[in-house]
């Protein structure tokens, strides 16, 4: 719908320019779900959008290069009257229903159903298709009567990212059903067919009313306010539509109303009520406006026209829209609280709005059946916001084509004015639908609470990512952003083909009353859509550091795909998602964590104070893995888990001394080489495959060669992830300009040079060689080191990654080793991975630096070196099994010198070999630990019994963390000594987060009383 949605690549206008550059490679012309498998079994790990009518606020319709399945034509429609016979189900459906093609358009439904005098709840604009409409959730003018579109639909078909093609219902794949209805179109599949709930058509009252003041009025701003907390009484009432809310109103050409005015207007409509009804409402409105106005206000509403049937009116009152505008968004949903609680913040809130945009687009087209849905037995994945919704509230604003200072200057123009609304409406979020590519934290934003199932699924039905250009992804969330955007991992510089020529002309913000794509009046209306005189009113609005999120947004990133341990081997060995490595380690890889972040850029649009100006490493939140090619300053800040620890010292002295230029650590080339039998890439020859990375320290380079080989580290990925790492982590906006410029910085250029269709060796190498030295330079100039003594703490995707580095240089290796256990005994291997250490130690526990930590059966070490770097505390571990004894031994001596490249000081670490039960070490570290980590899952009864034996000497408030329960219960029956000195609780975690299942479970957490 938006030209910059796709680069302005081809512009409508046909003055403009046009390529094919920010388009599909291929394209398939799906008429039938055949078509459909062939090409999702066909495009493997390539991006795929799906295109049903284009009609996408976010751009997420194309991609360059990319294969495209075109819906368009998949448009059958079948009427079922009476009942419809659900898959997989004994019941029926009871009553009218409709099934139709992914791709059929709203109009063609509408005329299909109303030729049964019924119609179904759908969008406003004629050509937009069912697909992703339904699969955002879908509003609707009928939406207050019967729910969102997704809460009407009883039955799909969709052939899953695996190439499946299933029956999604309540009876079959209820998980799927679930996700698809409000996770977001093609997200967990492409769905072709839809059988939705068709209800009798109603008769409908349309009714155009202003209800104005003059904008010199000194109570102006009070009016608008007012009206505005008046809405969920009217939604209440049967009122609901398309409306806007303006300080200064343009000419609408309507007789009593001033050309300019401060109010709110629109097109409106109820429902199966009279026109006498109707008229009353609106009397009642004009007569309490009158009262709290001092007669300085008033209603005008234009003649009030009967529509016998819901085609009738969608025929006369909606038109094709335009598209082809350069135009960015901000949106959210306004609940009761939001409209009448707290009327100065709302007053200021709506100002602040309005003196940047003009007007808000203000749609009342929630209440009951919306509110009611989830009660009515209609649960799904919508954001939670909606059920308690009255407005979706929106602002846009134009601006100049082909120029990026104006793309950032309107960006930050509707973030900040659009903060006192979010800050005014916590935890409601905004419609996927309708709303910024450029979100920061888009799991909150969009799903709320339900992101973390909806996370799960994904993880199930999409293991690998291969639907790739949408917002929930296997391994993390990231920002919104159209496939343009996914291809180059920017959202501000959308990383073009070629320069920008043009002139930087000077940016005066437009308000475009045609760019949302909306029909506010019609086509008989008398409006004008002439740009509104901006009224420009100061106001001073209390900003609070960045509102965290309602819950912990987005866990921390895990494989991409779930590997499973099975009785035979200690990891399964992961599925190739593409001619890039992907790492047996239980972290994210550089190159997994590349490729699920591949879409998503940050802009530097946000001048306010809350700047990131310094390292961030204060920023622990899992949604910071969320960022991709970086920015800093446009950062918020995200919920912490815990309060910073400041007694923490990140700062290792030994980084920062010249002795340490002879470090010793296993470079990438020594596992990933031509010797290696990897095969060059980039072109690159056996002259001149080499390559170095500075780390921020005075230790020595890492080596590295430009090849690749099924699971083995990936120089391009690595190195350019290593530099985004640093630009984010250690350095302020000022000092990252070098890395992050979004025309010319280091990132960029490293990642348009690595391009598969420019694959430029020279330029790669150059970039790189430019960061060495620039990096080194702020080493020796000792601004890392300044930085990092002012942190205390570090980010869970930094830690990730360092953690991943030691586990694909001495583990992945010889994993196949951990395999040589025997099932039934005490010897059997297993691992808990990155985001369960995580949620225990920093989510449920808040260990500090100053505590002990000891994991009992410590395996390869992972549990005691992530407690070490995340967490900076004393770490024991003990393990029995040779090989991972050894494997832990090589991962402690990696560890070691990793910490001193990255210039961080971890917390000590002692790994003992034997049976914790006999080791003197153990035995005195748990008289002084605070946490006891004991994976038993698979522990013969006799080793829990000792174990509980162990725990007497536990200081009283010790936490002991498992996975089976020491207090015995109707279901555990471990030791009867452990109900007498533990306090036990239990918890879940999800899929995900063990390595011998992909299904979630149980653990516990005991207190030593």
């Amino acid at each position: 719908m938006y030209d910059n949605a796709a680069n302005w690549t081809c512009l409508p206008d046909p003055t403009k320019p046009c390529t094919d550059w920010g388009y599909p490679a291929y394209v398939i012309n799906a008429t039938m779900t055949e078509h459909v498998k062939a090409g999702v079994d066909f495009g493997g790990t390539v991006s795929e959008p799906r295109d049903a009518s284009g009609h996408d606020f976010l751009g997420r319709s194309v991609a360059p290069g990319s294969l495209s399945i075109w819906m368009h034509h998949y448009d059958n429609v079948e009427f079922h009257a009476g009942s419809f016979q659900l898959d997989g189900m004994e019941s029926l459906f009871k009553g009218d229903s409709v099934s139709c093609g992914g791709g059929t358009s709203m109009y063609s439904l509408y005329k299909e159903t109303d030729k049964h005098k019924t119609t179904v709840v759908g969008g406003g604009a004629k050509s937009v298709s069912v697909g992703g409409y339904i699969l955002g959730g879908g509003h609707g003018m009928l939406s207050p009567d019967y729910g969102l579109a997704a809460d009407n639909v009883i039955e799909m078909e969709v052939v899953t990212p695996l190439g499946d093609v299933l029956i999604a219902n309540k009876g079959s794949n209820n998980d799927l059903y679930w996700a698809l209805l409000g996770g977001g179109g093609s997200t967990f599949g492409v769905v072709t067919r839809f059988t939705i709930k068709a209800h009798p058509t109603p008769q409908l009252q349309f009714v155009t009313f202003i209800a104005a003041t003059s904008p010199s009025n000194p109570m102006a701003a009070d009016i608008v306010t007012f009206l505005a907390s008046q809405f969920p009484g009217l939604n209440d009432a049967g009122l609901r539509g398309y409306g806007f809310l303006t300080m200064s109103g343009f000419d609408m050409g309507v007789e009593g109303v001033p050309k300019e005015w401060s109010g709110i207007a629109g097109a409106f409509t109820v429902v199966d009520r009279s026109a006498q009804y109707t008229e009353s409402l609106l009397t009642k409105l004009n007569n309490t406006l009158l009262e709290s106005s001092n007669g300085t206000g008033s209603v005008t509403v234009l003649p009030i026209q009967t529509y016998d049937t819901f085609m009738e009116y969608f025929d006369e009152r909606f038109d094709a829209g335009n598209c082809g505008v350069t135009t960015l968004l901000k949106s959210r949903l306004l609940d009761r609280r939001a409209l009448t609680h707290d009327l100065d913040a709302l007053r200021a809130a709506l100002i602040a709005a309005t003196n940047v945009a003009g007007m808000i687009h203000f749609y009342p087209l929630a209440g009951k059946a919306v509110h009611e849905a989830a009660n009515g037995g209609r649960d799904n994945s919508v954001n939670p916001g909606w059920r308690s919704a009255y407005v979706h509230a929106l602002i846009s604003t134009s601006f100049q084509p082909f120029n990026r200072t104006a793309e950032k200057d309107t960006q930050a123009l509707l973030e900040e004015a659009w903060e006192p609304m979010v800050q005014l409406t916590p935890g409601m979020g905004s419609y996927i639908n309708e709303a910024a590519y450029f979100e920061d934290n888009p799991a909150e934003t969009f799903w709320g609470d339900n992101y973390e199932r909806l996370l799960q699924i994904k993880r199930k039905v999409d293991p690998m990512d291969h639907l790739s250009s949408f917002s929930i992804r296997s391994g993390h969330a990231h920002p919104i952003q159209g496939p343009i955007y996914s291809a180059f991992r920017t959202r501000s510089s959308f990383g073009l083909s070629r320069p920008l020529h043009e002139p930087r002309a000077p940016h005066y913000p437009r308000h475009n009353p045609k760019s949302l794509n909306m029909p506010l009046f019609g086509k008989s209306n008398k409006f004008k859509a002439n740009p509104p005189k901006i009224r420009v009113e100061k106001v001073t609005v209390s900003r609070s550091a960045s509102k965290p999120p309602a819950t912990s947004a987005v866990k921390s990133a895990v494989p991409s795909s779930n590997r499973s341990l099975g009785s035979n081997s200690a990891r399964a060995s992961p599925k190739p998602a593409s001619l890039r490595q992907e790492s047996h380690s239980p972290y994210p890889s550089s190159s997994d964590e590349r490729k699920r972040k591949r879409a998503v850029k940050t802009p530097s649009a946000r001048a306010s104070p809350a700047v990131v100006e310094r390292p961030a490493f204060d920023k622990d939140s899992d949604a910071e893995e969320d960022d991709g090619w970086l920015t800093l300053e446009t950062r918020k800040r995200q919920r912490k888990a815990r309060e910073e620890d400041s007694s923490r010292q990140l700062k290792n002295e030994r980084s920062f001394e010249d002795g340490y230029g002879k470090l010793e650590y296993i470079h990438a080339v020594d596992v990933a080489s031509l010797e290696c039998k990897c095969v060059p890439v980039m072109g690159a020859t056996e002259d001149d495959v080499a390559i170095e990375l500075q780390y921020p320290c005075l230790g020595p380079r890492e080596k590295f060669q430009l090849v690749w080989a099924k699971d083995k580290i990936d120089a391009v990925e690595a190195s350019t992830r290593i530099v985004q790492l640093i630009a984010e982590n250690y350095l302020n906006e000022a000092e990252a300009e070098p890395f992050t410029n979004q025309s010319a910085g280091l990132i960029r250029r490293l990642e348009k040079a690595s391009n598969r269709n420019v694959q430029d060796l020279n330029g790669f190498k150059a970039a790189l060689e430019e960061y060495n030295r620039t990096l080194l330079d702020l080493v020796e100039d000792g601004i890392i080191a300044k930085n990092l003594e002012n942190r205390h703490e570090l980010p869970r995707h930094l830690v990730a990654f360092i953690l991943d580095q030691i586990y694909d240089r001495t583990v992945a290796p010889s994993v196949e080793l951990l395999s040589k256990y025997e099932n039934g005994t005490d010897y059997v291997y297993g691992e808990l991975l990155h985001p369960f250490i995580s949620k225990i130690l920093v989510d449920d526990l808040k260990m500090t630096s100053k505590q002990v930590m000891v994991d009992l059966g410590s395996g390869v070490g992972n549990v005691v070196l992530q407690a070490a770097l995340e967490i900076g505390c004393e770490s024991f571990g003990c393990e029995m099994m040779e090989n991972a004894c050894n494997m832990a031994e090589a991962q402690q001596k990696e560890f070691e010198a990793r910490c001193v490249l990255w210039g961080i000081q971890p917390g000590a670490v002692r790994l003992e070999r034997g049976d914790f039960r006999k080791n003197a070490v153990i035995t005195d570290a748990l008289k002084r630990a605070d946490v006891v980590l004991v994976n038993n899952k698979a522990f013969t009864s006799q080793l829990n019994d000792d174990l509980v034996r162990m725990f007497l000497d536990l200081k009283s408030s010790c936490k002991i963390v498992s996975l089976k329960s020491f207090v015995a219960d109707s279901s555990y029956n471990i030791n009867d000594v452990g109900s007498t000195i533990l306090d036990a609780e239990e918890k879940t975690y999800p899929e995900g987060y063990v390595s011998w299942t992909n299904a979630g479970g149980s653990y516990y957490i005991s207190t030593r009383k």
